[in-house]
């Protein structure tokens, strides 16, 4: 009974409280602040673990180059061997090098060696193998080997070159075979001598030829190029670059050199001879003759002038007017030099030319008979001439020589006029 009334109690207070206490708002119970978790210190920066560096090896491959195509042992200089340039790479590691200078069918016909660290910057071959007997004429390459210690040699090698023994060859024809040269004073349509040639190469290329016209003394009396003959084919006057003719009644040589690409010299060879000159002259239409007339005073040559003569003849009368005239002003001038040294000695010369030089018989006959009385003959007239413009005939001292001291060959057309002189030599 107790409890009963002890709880109705308590809920009555219950009831109680609850009415009489004022509203208040809730209460939320104060906010937790969010505390985030504080950032984690930024990471120190870790260095890289070094790691051992990769070299690559640096690229030096040796190498052999050669200075040209091919070569002749024959040939001058500097054709006559090959330039072989050497590169060995990796020279710290080499330890031998060799070149082989191999035929087209593999052999090995010469070999150089070396030991490091003797590395030449080239080698040359002249075309000889290791026994120094001449290699045989073909296609080779040379290799180089170079040991690195490997299993495997380093080989390089050059292009093919050409061992040239075989020279060029060919002939001359020459038309005509007797050439019979034009008149010497006359250029206008001269005869032409042909000559042709024809070549063979040998192994190697033709490059050039030259062909020279020798006489039988052995001068050089013209000489021929093929840069200015493509054709192979000279058409000639007969003329030397002087203007002197071939001579009359003469064998000439012809001789020449053809060149290969790599200066193998091969020959050429060939003769023609001059038809003897016609001696005869036109009869009542003789043709005067220049003579030179020279004044020399203790071997200088103090005046110099031209006479003209009849042919074969001393008469100074007996040239036409304009020969005449240009006579007078040629003694004129002669006379004036000899009256400069009153008193003197003056020997006075006569020369004259040979016709029959190609006959020893004949030539002697002639230059006895002919020449000396002639020359003298004239060397006289024009003392006479000169005597008659006042130089005194006593300081004279004649004579003639014929054709003894000839200043050009007897054959030379152009030039042998000089023969028929007449020298003045003054002696104080």
């Amino acid at each position: 009974m107790n409890k009963i009334f002890g709880f109705l109690i308590a809920m009555a207070l219950l009831v109680w409280g609850c009415q009489s206490a004022p509203k208040t708002a809730a209460v939320k119970p104060p906010a937790v602040a969010k505390t985030e978790a504080p950032a984690a210190p930024a990471a120190e920066p870790v260095a890289p673990v070094a790691q051992p560096a990769t070299v690559e090896p640096v690229a030096d491959p040796s190498s052999i180059k050669v200075s040209d195509t091919g070569f002749s042992p024959l040939a001058q200089a500097p054709h006559n061997f090959l330039t072989f340039t050497l590169h060995v790479g990796h020279q710290d590691t080499a330890k031998t090098w060799e070149v082989d200078f191999v035929a087209s069918d593999g052999t090995a016909v010469r070999q150089i060696k070396g030991t490091a660290p003797q590395f030449p910057p080239a080698v040359t071959w002249e075309g000889k193998a290791d026994d120094g007997t001449p290699a045989a004429e073909g296609q080779y390459i040379a290799k180089l080997i170079v040991d690195h210690g490997d299993a495997t040699p380093e080989v390089t090698q050059t292009a093919t070159v050409l061992l040239d023994r075989t020279p060029a060859s060919g002939s001359v024809l020459i038309t005509p075979q007797l050439y019979t040269p034009g008149d010497p004073d006359k250029l206008v349509n001269p005869p032409l001598l042909t000559i042709a040639l024809s070549v063979k190469p040998g192994i190697a290329p033709v490059a050039s030829w030259r062909l020279f016209i020798v006489h039988p003394n052995g001068s050089q009396f013209m000489s021929f190029i093929s840069e200015e003959h493509k054709d192979n084919t000279i058409v000639w006057n007969g003329r030397a670059p002087n203007n002197a003719s071939l001579e009359a009644g003469t064998t000439y040589n012809v001789t020449g050199q053809i060149f290969d690409q790599y200066g193998n010299v091969g020959t050429l060879k060939a003769i023609f001879s001059v038809a003897a000159a016609a001696v005869a002259v036109a009869p009542g239409k003789p043709e005067p003759q220049v003579a030179p007339v020279t004044v020399t005073l203790d071997g200088a040559v103090i005046a110099e002038s031209k006479i003209y003569f009849p042919a074969y003849s001393a008469d100074l009368s007996k040239v036409g007017q304009e020969k005449h005239e240009a006579n007078d002003k040629a003694l004129d001038a002669l006379a004036s030099a000899l009256k400069a040294s009153p008193g003197s000695k003056i020997k006075v010369i006569g020369h004259a030319n040979k016709v029959f030089w190609q006959d020893q018989a004949k030539g002697d006959a002639e230059q006895k008979a002919v020449l000396i009385p002639l020359s003298k003959a004239r060397a006289q007239a024009v003392q006479a001439a000169l005597v008659n413009l006042g130089l005194d005939a006593s300081e004279f001292d004649l004579t003639g020589v014929g054709a003894d001291g000839a200043v050009a060959p007897f054959g030379d057309l152009v030039n042998n006029w000089m023969n028929r002189r007449v020298e003045f030599n003054v002696e104080k």
